[in-house]
């Protein structure tokens, strides 16, 4: 059953915090083909625009749920990304200038107007 919240709500949200968050990028692999096994090979990219911003866990939450110290929470606005697109696992993130891994959707409210990751800093080296 779809909530009456995630029209309305979720564009009013997003509408509200236009223009005052961090700018990123969701990218996530795309597979069109498959291997000798039947598994999905990446063949592409599709990158969607976001806004939203970035955050350190509580020592308590990290401390509770073995979460690293190289991780960090993203709070993506979902009214700012397409339609149907919710962050996953292996999305990659850019924002703020630092880059990131996801590891899994920790929470997303009725309206899917705030979605909050787990995410792995990305460090070139």
């Amino acid at each position: 059953m779809v909530s009456f919240l995630e029209g309305p709500l979720r564009k009013a949200i997003a509408q509200g915090f236009r223009g005052k968050l961090k700018i990123g990028t969701l990218s996530r692999s795309t597979a069109s083909v498959l291997d000798a096994y039947g598994d999905p090979l990446p063949s592409g990219e599709e990158t969607y625009p976001f806004e939203g911003f970035v955050e350190g866990f509580s020592l308590y939450s990290r401390s509770q749920a073995g979460i690293p110290d190289t991780d960090a929470k993203i709070s993506i606005i979902g009214g700012s990304l397409p339609d149907g697109i919710v962050p996953q696992q292996d999305d990659r993130i850019e924002i703020g200038g630092q880059r990131f891994n996801t590891v899994r959707l920790i929470s997303v409210d009725p309206a899917g107007a705030l979605y909050e990751t787990q995410a792995t800093e990305l460090r070139d080296g």
